[in-house]
């Protein structure tokens, strides 16, 4: 007798052994290393039969005779890794990859239930190409069998913040603030140039551009505004004053709200109405400027001319009793202005004989423009010399004198 269907392969299930006579016959009790039970693991299991022959007369009948051997070889496993075609980079080794090992028989396993696992190489960085390879040993009724493949590690976005600026003009440059830190435990990366700084009113826009030094991430860029807020600045006439005929006064002004940037000047100068009068007359802005950086609010004052002070003094008189009053004169300090002159006259008290008469103002005036000071003196009527001539007179001797 003999096997005929050696070696088969492992399915998980018993396999029996087909057994053959040289002689037509029956072939029963089959038996596999002494065991009526069929295998089902790999194996090499002597196999012994019964066989009757269909001519008893010329053959024996055998008992638990030897047929050979019945060969069970390992099944073929299958191993598979299974890998998303890319990664985002994370700052940390990444196995992003499933295993599993499929075999006749029932064999089913996963990544969870090999060990060792599989193996990565160049998983960490942005390099062109992870790998990861897997080796199944094989178990008891199956072969090994292994898988390799790659897949990308692809850049991150690295995390930026850029923030613009807004504020008052301050005579300094400003420009956008802001950071790039990577994923995981990157922290701080270099490569951000955050644009162009500006000084004065209204700003602009900075374009900032991040280039990746490390490979790991996607380069970018943007931009933020910058805006630069004019400064309110309030200026306030100083008020002055000037007597009439007097010169202008430097007319000056305080910044009063705000501040002047260092670096920075005004231009141009107050003005005035017009008018040489007593009175107020307002102090205008005039030319005064700042540059585009401010808005500038003007308050004005004014300008008083307050009356100039004449002062007037009468000049001492004097006169003969019985003669004409003469002119009451005065001496007036300082000058007048321009073409103005007094109006009126002097006066002097009422009587004609001798004595003091008090010099008065009278109606001696000026324009509203002066201050009238006026200091009197005295008219002095003197005794009038009188001269006597007496007559010439005779008389007879011995006769009373004439009158």
């Amino acid at each position: 007798m003999s096997v005929t269907n050696s070696p088969e392969t492992y399915n998980g299930s018993p396999q029996g052994a087909e057994v053959e006579g040289n002689v037509d016959g029956d072939i029963s009790d089959i038996k596999y290393d002494g065991s009526s039970t069929e295998p089902t693991d790999v194996g090499t299991y002597a196999v012994t039969a019964d066989f009757i022959p269909d001519d008893t007369d010329t053959y024996n009948n055998l008992n638990d005779a030897s047929a050979g051997n019945f060969v069970i070889n390992k099944a073929d496993s299958v191993t598979t890794i299974t890998c998303p075609e890319y990664v985002i980079y994370n700052g940390t080794a990444q196995e992003p990859c499933s295993v599993s090992v499929e075999g006749d028989g029932g064999l089913f396993l996963t990544f969870d239930a090999l060990t060792p696992g599989a193996v990565y190489e160049n998983n960490t960085n942005v390099t062109g190409g992870a790998s990861v390879s897997y080796e199944y040993e094989g178990d008891s009724n199956h072969n090994g069998s292994g898988d390799s493949t790659t897949f990308d590690i692809e850049e991150a976005d690295a995390n930026i913040i850029v923030d613009g600026f807004s504020g008052d003009y301050d005579g300094e440059s400003h420009g956008a603030t802001g950071s790039a830190t990577g994923v995981g435990e990157d922290g701080e990366l270099s490569g951000l140039v955050l644009g162009d700084s500006f000084t004065n009113v209204p700003g602009g826009t900075a374009n900032w551009v991040f280039t990746d030094e490390t490979g790991n991430y996607n380069d970018v860029n943007g931009s933020v505004p910058i805006e630069i807020l004019t400064l309110n600045l309030t200026i306030t006439a100083d008020t002055k004053g000037k007597d009439f005929g007097d010169s202008d006064p430097t007319l000056t002004y305080t910044v009063t709200s705000g501040s002047l940037v260092e670096r920075d000047s005004f231009s141009g100068s107050l003005i005035r109405d017009v008018g040489e009068d007593v009175g107020a007359y307002a102090i205008t802005q005039g030319t005064v400027v700042l540059n585009s950086n401010y808005n500038l609010t003007y308050e004005s004052a004014d300008l008083t001319i307050g009356p100039n002070t004449i002062e007037v003094s009468a000049d001492s008189q004097t006169k003969v009793y019985g003669t004409s009053n003469p002119a009451l004169t005065y001496q007036f300090t300082p000058a007048l202005q321009g073409g103005d002159s007094f109006s009126g006259s002097l006066s002097r008290s009422a009587g004609e004989n001798v004595g003091l008469y008090g010099i008065s103002q009278g109606t001696l005036a000026l324009s509203s423009n002066y201050n009238l000071s006026f200091t009197g003196n005295n008219l002095s009527i003197t005794q009038a010399p009188i001269t006597i001539t007496a007559d010439a007179k005779t008389k007879v001797y011995g006769t009373s004198d004439p009158v």
